[in-house]
């Protein structure tokens, strides 16, 4: 076993080869990892930032360009000191009958683009289904390998596959009982019934209370909270009022107010044209909004506290509800640093609402920009190499 004990923190686990590293891979980023593109940044021999970009599902050279230009980004913004991050693409895919790698082209493509940009991998691998290969082997080693050898280093690095970390984007089980009183409930509030109430003073308060409440200790989902949540985030307004609070706080819905009016925030908007199409100068956009939003490491450590609530009070909602807020969920993962998890749900709310505009916003932002930039934060980690 090749562990450290350190007086102060957990053992270290020390990947002397491709192999021991790629096994230690899904106690490094959180989750066992799928069809994705990991970056795992290093200061010195300590593993950082791990990020996962979600793999091109176009195997065409403008999709694996602009993949290779997002992990450059990224590493630029990671504010990095040891230039020699590791890359490893995970797919379910297999190996070709002569031994051809999945993405073989996009791997060359983005260790020369990385070379030239004075970014030099300590390690550039591929597991697929049925193997793995590491592509800064010399050319005559540079072939499949079984997946045993990485089971055989997780053994002698003393990696237990019964501690594995399970999926944390995983929605939870439909619960059939609380599933039902939610949608008898859901039925009276009315899905796109005019919301907020044109009259109402107080409906922004009532969508942070939803939040708040989520947030106290010994919290327990009921019928009313998940079919009030759903109906909020449902619309631009309660959707952007419950975002702006999770990620920062009330005060910047108070500053919103008092900088747009109470009711440029009854008439928010997604974005810049349907804001336009207002007039009168009321709306608000979302989207000029929270693209330039500040964050915090609060923000992560609060929005993955409250994601289990979020997922687990949609998983009990009818299919017609959840678009909404699902859309917020995927949007909530992505600023989290896993666009993995936020395109699932992203791409399970497309397929509820291919045209739901809060659902295209939230597509929109990972479009753009794969790991969001305040996701891009070193934090340390019990991997070595």
């Amino acid at each position: 076993m090749h562990t450290d004990p350190t007086p102060e923190g957990p053992q270290i686990t020390r990947c002397r080869t491709t192999a021991d590293f790629l096994a230690a891979l899904p106690w490094l980023v959180g989750e066992v990892p799928r069809n994705c593109l990991l970056i795992v940044d290093f200061a010195r021999s300590r593993a950082g930032v791990a990020a996962r970009i979600p793999l091109p599902r176009e195997h065409t050279p403008g999709v694996a360009t602009a993949l290779v230009e997002s992990v450059l980004s990224l590493l630029e913004r990671s504010g990095s000191i040891d230039r020699e991050p590791a890359v490893v693409i995970v797919t379910d895919q297999r190996f070709g009958l002569r031994g051809e790698a999945p993405f073989r082209t996009l791997a060359d493509q983005l260790l020369r683009r990385l070379r030239r940009s004075g970014w030099f991998p300590r390690e550039l691998a591929c597991m697929a289904a049925d193997g793995w290969i590491g592509f800064l082997e010399r050319s005559d080693a540079r072939a499949m390998r079984p997946l045993s050898q990485i089971e055989a280093s997780r053994a002698a690095l003393g990696l237990d596959p019964a501690e594995l970390p399970s999926d944390p984007g995983a929605l939870p089980v439909c619960r059939p009982d609380l599933a039902a009183e939610v949608t008898a409930r859901c039925a009276e509030l009315g899905l796109g019934a005019p919301w907020p109430p044109a009259a109402s003073e107080t409906w922004a308060d009532e969508t942070i209370e939803l939040l708040e409440a989520a947030e106290a200790p010994g919290f327990a989902t009921t019928a009313e909270w998940c079919a009030r949540f759903a109906q909020a985030v449902s619309t631009p307004q309660g959707w952007f009022v419950f975002a702006m609070v999770a990620v920062s706080d009330r005060v910047l819905i108070d500053s919103v107010v008092h900088t747009y009016g109470a009711s440029a925030l009854a008439a928010t908007c997604v974005d810049r044209t349907s804001a336009a199409e207002r007039g009168g100068g009321e709306a608000v956009s979302i989207w000029n909004l929270l693209s330039d939003i500040v964050s915090t490491p609060r923000m992560r450590t609060r929005l993955r506290a409250v994601l289990p609530i979020l997922s687990d009070a949609t998983s009990q909602l009818p299919a017609e509800w959840r678009a909404g807020p699902l859309s917020l969920i995927g949007w909530f993962w992505w600023l989290c640093g896993m666009p993995s998890v936020a395109e699932r749900r992203i791409d399970e709310a497309l397929e509820l609402d291919p045209e739901h505009a809060l659902v295209r916003l939230a597509q929109r932002f990972l479009t753009l920009d794969p790991v969001a930039e305040w996701a891009v934060r070193s934090r340390p980690s019990r991997i070595a190499a």
